[in-house]
């Protein structure tokens, strides 16, 4: 478990390192079924909205390909949640 942490902060340290556009989306509980709708983010884990930390796997994936091309999410490390 250990190993696997210190390999998520060298790979995080280096995506943060990069002069490529990123954006690292922190892990939530990730839920099965459908859509349930974009998810919202905030820029803090312990946001009240996001608390209940669970969003669809599918809802993840839509999240990751929109933040691509929102600007205010280009070298930031949103947390997410469903609605």
């Amino acid at each position: 478990m250990l190993t696997d942490i210190a390999d998520q902060v060298r790979a995080t340290n280096a995506i943060f390192a990069s002069k490529q556009p990123w954006t690292v989306v922190r892990g939530c509980d990730l839920e099965e079924g459908d859509s349930q709708g974009m998810p919202i983010w905030a820029e803090h884990v312990g946001d009240k909205r996001i608390a209940h930390n669970r969003v669809r796997r599918v809802d993840f994936a839509k999240f990751m390909v929109a933040a691509i091309e929102k600007d205010e999410l280009i070298q930031t490390a949103p947390a997410i949640a469903s609605c």
